[in-house]
């Protein structure tokens, strides 16, 4: 979280297309109805399954092409910044 705040991305080891790889996710603020929500953004395309392990391991929303994961028993609210 530390590295997160201070450089605005990291790089995680992501499975895609049954091989690992390094990928940059950026911290972005977004805009909601309730307010500024921080999120790892990515613009490449990843398995539901591996992007729903890094919202959980994070516990940060994350976003990818194909929609916006949230940690288990999370909401948007829970997220956001005052």
């Amino acid at each position: 979280m530390e590295k997160i705040e201070k450089d605005s991305q990291i790089s995680i080891r992501v499975k895609r297309s049954g091989m690992y790889q390094k990928i940059i996710f950026k911290a972005v603020d977004e805009t909601s109805a309730g307010g500024t929500v921080r999120v790892l953004k990515s613009d490449r395309q990843i398995d539901m399954a591996e992007v729903e392990r890094i919202a959980e391991e994070l516990q940060m929303p994350v976003r990818i092409p194909s929609g916006l994961f949230m940690p288990k028993g999370k909401m948007m609210k829970d997220f956001m910044q005052d």
